[in-house]
């Protein structure tokens, strides 16, 4: 794994490349992406990459402060 590598259920996969999944930070690992940023998107506990995406300005829900 790299700092840039984000993993998913390979069934996620086909949503994922067909652009039907939103992806979304999980939990405090994932926090230190920023914007524009180029991941690399893989299956869970296996070694295969089968995207890269690049991170875009985060969306905010009403009602969350900075």
């Amino acid at each position: 794994m790299q700092p840039n590598d984000i993993t998913f259920f390979q069934r996620f996969q086909d949503d994922i490349l067909a652009g039907r999944k939103t992806i979304t930070i999980r939990d405090e690992s994932e926090s230190h992406f920023k914007t524009g940023d180029v991941l690399r998107v893989g299956r869970l506990k296996m070694t295969v990459i089968f995207a890269r995406l690049k991170s875009p300005q985060p969306h905010r829900k009403a009602g969350y402060a900075d």
